[in-house]
């Protein structure tokens, strides 16, 4: 059984996730909208959001089976692939930020 501190934990990943599909969904319609230079740039980066977001999803479905022993672990990998998404969001980000933004 999961002690509160865990379940703490788990209830802030899945919130995560979720708003990581969300940033993703919104990502992908900016860029089916946009310019096809722009799309040709973000296809790419999208691309790799979406493997890193199916990879967190495939651990934490993991870490709702952990047992005690390898929770930590679980949540350690989970926790880096959301710092991979977001270091690949920044760099999608920046095809989408007007030349104004990406230079404050």
């Amino acid at each position: 059984m999961m002690n509160e501190d865990k379940r703490r934990a788990a209830s802030i990943l899945e919130t995560e996730i979720a708003e990581w599909q969300t940033k993703i969904d919104a990502a992908k319609l900016q860029m089916h909208l946009g310019a096809r230079d722009a799309r040709d740039k973000l296809q790419p980066q999208l691309q790799r959001l979406e493997d890193e977001l199916s990879q967190a999803k495939a651990e934490w479905n993991e870490l709702q089976k952990a047992s005690e022993g390898a929770w930590d672990d679980v949540h350690h990998g989970l926790k880096l692939s959301l710092k991979a998404m977001q270091r690949s969001f920044d760099k999608a980000r920046q095809h989408f930020d007007a030349p104004e933004e990406r230079n404050k």
